[in-house]
């Protein structure tokens, strides 16, 4: 996980979505106030090249 995602958000699990045409949704999820909730926050809709960028993927 990117420490910007730590830092910006004091995240401690991050999960992805994968979009039409190479898009990525990053979201986390959280307790609410309640036990029996649980809320989940979009951080993040980014393309491709700039996800690789962020998790220090390679290009070929």
């Amino acid at each position: 996980m990117p420490q910007e995602y730590k830092d910006t958000y004091d995240v401690n699990n991050l999960f992805r979505v994968e979009l039409p045409n190479y898009w990525r949704m990053l979201y986390t999820l959280t307790d609410g106030e309640s036990k029996i909730e649980i809320i989940a926050f979009v951080l993040d809709v980014i393309d491709h090249l700039t996800y690789d960028k962020k998790f220090g993927y390679k290009g070929k």
